[in-house]
């Protein structure tokens, strides 16, 4: 008897249109399979299957809505914590090491991609035809963020006139990253014609991290230095 009326109870909850998890929950039953047992042999109408339908539509955004704001809101506290953590940075290191830190913070600050776009990962993005600046830049990447080789992408930007073997070595020499390592962007445009190749014969370097940890801890260290100077 008991069973039976456990029964009449998963159908009845079906029929209105409720989940498996929905039908488990509000009848405090163990597990799925369960209900999944007593529901054998039900039939729905095309009216129930419907109302079943769109009640599973609504749950599954109402599910979706919940996990994205669960995510938006452990993505807003680990960005806050680096971020924090990059304001900090500078007194925890030696005083070569804290001369590296500012000095490229200060080269981010002016040359780096600051911009954060909604719909992207922020990323670490400087761009310099300076070898010296590209230099500092990567003992930066390496010695302070301690960024894993793998990680660090790297793509040329050439006029019309550039040689590419020519400029991929170069850089190669610079960067200490493999050759094969660099994309290629050749741009053609009237002022890149009337440069003849001279002004930048090695075109201009762009080292990217795709990483919001870094990117929120130069954001926290460039912070830093606006306070402080």
């Amino acid at each position: 008897m008991l069973q039976k009326n456990i029964k009449d109870k998963i159908w009845i909850l079906r029929r209105s249109g409720k989940s498996y998890s929905e039908i488990q929950k509000i009848l405090g039953i163990a597990n799925k399979s369960t209900v999944s047992y007593w529901l054998r042999g039900l039939k729905l109408s095309p009216k129930e299957e419907s109302a079943l339908k769109t009640n599973l539509r609504i749950a599954h955004k109402r599910g979706l809505f919940h996990a994205n704001k669960t995510r938006h809101l452990r993505v807003s506290k680990e960005n806050k914590k680096w971020f924090t953590y990059g304001k900090r940075v500078f007194n925890t290191l030696d005083n070569n090491n804290k001369m590296l830190a500012i000095l490229a913070a200060g080269l981010y600050w002016a040359e780096g991609t600051k911009v954060i776009d909604q719909h992207r990962t922020p990323s670490l993005i400087f761009s310099n035809s300076d070898p010296a600046m590209i230099s500092i830049f990567m003992k930066f990447i390496r010695i302070i963020l301690r960024v894993p080789e793998i990680k660090i992408r790297s793509g040329i930007h050439l006029y019309s006139s550039t040689e590419i073997d020519k400029a991929r070595k170069f850089w190669s020499k610079i960067t200490k990253l493999p050759s094969e390592r660099f994309y290629i962007i050749t741009q053609i445009s009237r002022a890149s014609k009337l440069m003849r190749g001279n002004t930048l014969p090695r075109g201009t370097l762009a080292l990217k991290i795709n990483s919001r940890k870094e990117f929120y801890i130069v954001m926290g260290m460039i912070a830093s230095l606006k306070k402080n100077i």
